[in-house]
């Protein structure tokens, strides 16, 4: 076989996308290491193979492709949303700060940023669960009446 080449890489993606549709995810993975072979920063490369690492239950291996994927294109919301992911299955705190910090100084629209908080926190986890669209006075009204007791 032929040494590969940057000018394979386009080629060598679609293989990988192939290969990983047919459920050959050892292959595809070994095709998306190619690539980093030849571009370590190809985001593409990255991004694809966290996700086989991800569906594996391979979060720490996800991540660091994540992490990578995240400096090389910074303006991709699924690559943060799968980071956001594997930091919450990981459960690093600390990682998933500084995520957030990382988006909140791209200045990311709000509404990505609040979905990656979602995305951290997990599904079924009401830490910071918003207040709705209630009025704030029925929401004081609704607190005192808890903190009174008087529920009728």
């Amino acid at each position: 076989m032929l040494p590969l080449n940057p000018t394979q890489i386009p080629r060598l993606l679609q293989e990988a996308r192939a290969l990983e549709a047919a459920g050959q995810l050892d292959a595809a993975l070994q095709r998306y290491r190619d690539i980093l072979g030849l571009d370590p920063e190809s985001a593409a490369a990255l991004y694809q193979a966290a996700r086989i690492e991800f569906r594996r239950g391979h979060f720490e291996a996800a991540y660091a492709g994540l992490d990578k994927a995240v400096r090389a294109r910074p303006n991709e919301p699924a690559i943060w949303t799968l980071a956001a992911k594997t930091l919450q299955k990981i459960g690093d705190p600390d990682r998933a700060a500084g995520l957030l910090a990382a988006a909140r100084q791209l200045r990311m629209p709000p509404g990505m940023l609040a979905a990656l908080e979602a995305d951290l926190r997990g599904p079924g986890d009401a830490q910071g669960a918003g207040l709705g669209t209630a009025p704030a006075g029925k929401v004081r009204t609704a607190a005192a009446a808890l903190k009174s007791g008087d529920l009728a």
